[in-house]
C-alpha cells in the first residue's frame, strides 16, 4: 500500500504546476553520493502523459489553468532501479480550501478527512502572497492564517498529528531575492509558529522552490526561463523531506519483520530438529521435513530480502539528509537542526 503525502495551499500558490515540473526533474533522477540514482517515476503511462503535457504547456509559454478538481498521483521510488516504496500524491484544488459554496461541501469533506490517512503534509505559500502579507495586506495575511486553521483542525482530527511532519513551501521563490527569501521565511515562521514552536514535539520543514527564474504570468503566458534540474530550485526537497520520514517508518517495520522472521526461524529449525529425531518408521508413514524445510527457506529468504532492504533505505536516507540540510530549514520540537 502506496504512503500518502498531501499538498495543500490556495489558488495561485503554486502546487499543481510544482506537480508538473517536479515530476518530470525528478524523473531524471537525484545523484547520491555513492553515484546511484533515487527516481521519483509514476508507473501509470497516462498520468506521465498528463503530467508532461501539462508541463509542456510551461515550455511553450503558457501557465497550465488550476486545477478543476482534486488529483491522485502515483509514484514509484527507486534507486538503482530497485523498488524502495510507493507514494501516493494528492493535489486538491486550491479553490476547495476557501469555498464557501454548498456544492463543495462534500469534496471539502473528503479533503478534511484526508488529513487522517497522511503520511507527511506539504503547505504552499506563494511568494507574491508572503511579500504582500509583510507589506500589511490583510488579504494576504489571512491566507497564510487559514493554513493555520487547516492544521489547527488536523489536530483535532487525528490522534496522531504530532507524528506527522509538516513542511511550508515558499513557492514561486524567484520572485523574491536572496534577502527577501530569508525574510519570507522569518515571517512564515512567525505565523505558523504552532508548527515551529518550542514544546510543539513535531518535526517541520520549510523551503523556498522555484520552476526557474524571472517567470511571470501575464495574463496567463509564461515568460522566463524555466529549470528543471532536481537540485536547481529546490525542487527535490519536498519530495525528499516527505520521503526521509516515510522511509524511516519503513525501516521500523522492516527491523520488526526481521525480527519475527528470525523468531519464526528459530522456531522452525527446533521443528525439523524434532522431526529428524523422530522414529524412522513413523516418519516413513508421517514426514514433516519437506514442509519445515520449505518453511525454513521462505522465512530465511525474507530475512535475507528485508536485510537487503535495510541497507538500501538507511544509505538512501543518509544522502537524503545531506540534501535537506542544504535545502531545508528543519526543526524538531521548534529546535533547528544544523548541518
Amino acid at each position: 500500500m502506496a504512503d500518502k503525502i498531501s499538498f495543500y495551499g490556495l489558488s495561485g500558490s503554486g502546487k499543481s504546476c510544482y506537480i508538473f515540473a517536479m515530476s518530470q526533474a525528478l524523473s531524471q533522477g537525484v545523484p547520491f553520493p555513492d553515484g546511484e540514482l533515487l527516481t521519483v517515476i509514476t508507473p501509470d503511462p497516462r498520468q506521465m502523459l498528463k503530467l508532461y503535457k501539462a508541463y509542456e504547456k510551461m515550455v511553450n509559454g503558457q501557465w497550465p489553468a488550476g486545477n478543476v478538481e482534486s488529483v491522485n498521483y502515483n509514484f514509484n521510488i527507486r534507486k538503482a532501479l530497485d523498488l524502495l516504496m510507493s507514494l501516493e500524491i494528492t493535489d486538491f484544488r486550491g479553490g476547495l480550501l476557501d469555498s464557501v459554496d454548498e456544492d463543495d461541501m462534500d469534496e471539502q469533506e473528503k479533503l478534511f478527512n484526508s488529513y487522517k490517512g497522511s503520511s507527511v503534509l506539504l503547505f504552499f505559500v506563494g511568494a507574491d502572497k508572503v511579500k504582500a502579507a509583510m507589506n500589511g495586506d490583510s488579504a494576504a495575511r489571512f491566507n497564510i492564517q487559514y493554513l493555520n486553521t487547516l492544521y489547527e483542525q488536523y489536530l483535532g482530527l487525528s490522534s496522531n498529528a504530532r507524528n506527522t511532519p509538516v513542511m511550508v513551501v515558499l513557492s514561486k521563490s524567484d520572485m523574491l531575492t536572496t534577502n527577501e527569501v530569508s525574510n519570507a521565511k522569518n515571517f512564515l515562521k512567525d505565523q505558523m509558529a504552532a508548527m515551529f514552536g518550542r514544546g510543539t514535539r513535531i518535526t517541520a520543514g520549510l523551503t523556498a522552490v522555484t520552476l526557474g527564474s524571472n517567470l511571470t504570468n501575464e495574463g496567463g503566458e509564461l515568460e522566463g526561463i524555466l529549470d528543471i534540474t532536481p537540485t536547481a530550485g529546490n525542487l527535490n526537497i519536498p519530495i525528499l523531506f516527505s520521503l526521509f520520514y516515510v522511509m524511516g517508518k519503513k525501516i521500523e517495520d522492516t527491523v520488526g519483520s526481521i525480527q519475527s522472521n528470525e523468531s519464526a526461524l528459530s522456531s522452525s529449525k527446533r521443528d525439523l530438529t524434532k522431526e529428524l529425531s523422530r522414529n524412522s518408521f513413523l516418519r516413513f508413514f508421517v514426514n514433516n521435513e519437506t514442509s519445515i524445510r520449505s518453511r525454513i527457506n521462505s522465512q530465511s529468504t525474507a530475512i535475507s530480502r528485508d536485510k537487503e532492504l535495510l541497507i538500501k533505505l538507511s544509505s538512501t536516507m543518509n544522502g537524503i539528509k545531506q540534501y535537506l540540510l542544504r535545502g531545508a530549514d528543519i526543526y524538531i520540537n521548534g529546535i533547528k537542526l544544523q548541518a
